[in-house]
């Protein structure tokens, strides 16, 4: 599933994604990038996204949690984001390209 560029789709576009995902467990790419997604739209995915045990590619680059503005908010929803990536056994591909994640977020995800 490929929502790259959707930049309309912003925080609340994620609550309908939110949504779809229990009806496509074989899901096994997701993209996200240039979705304008902040990290309460991020922090709100992560759960939901348990059951895609199948996914193997996730690009959430580009999303609007950069920056050292935006670090706290990158920081805080980080803990949410790593917990679920065990579920990911068939993960091959993260994508966190211009995200602006600093040595200690880089800490958190491994």
């Amino acid at each position: 599933l490929d929502l790259s560029g959707n930049q309309a789709l912003g925080d609340a576009g994620m609550e309908v994604l939110l949504a779809g995902l229990s009806n496509i467990p074989h899901l096994a790419v997701l993209r996200l990038a240039r979705v304008l997604m902040t990290a309460v739209g991020l922090s709100s995915l992560a759960p939901h996204m348990r059951h895609l045990a199948g996914l193997r590619e996730l690009d959430i680059s580009c999303i609007n949690v950069i920056g050292d503005a935006r670090r706290k908010s990158l920081t805080a929803v980080l803990p949410t984001f790593t917990a679920i990536l065990p579920t990911f056994t068939a993960m091959q591909v993260l994508v966190l390209s211009f995200t602006g994640l600093s040595s200690t977020g880089m800490r958190t995800l491994v």
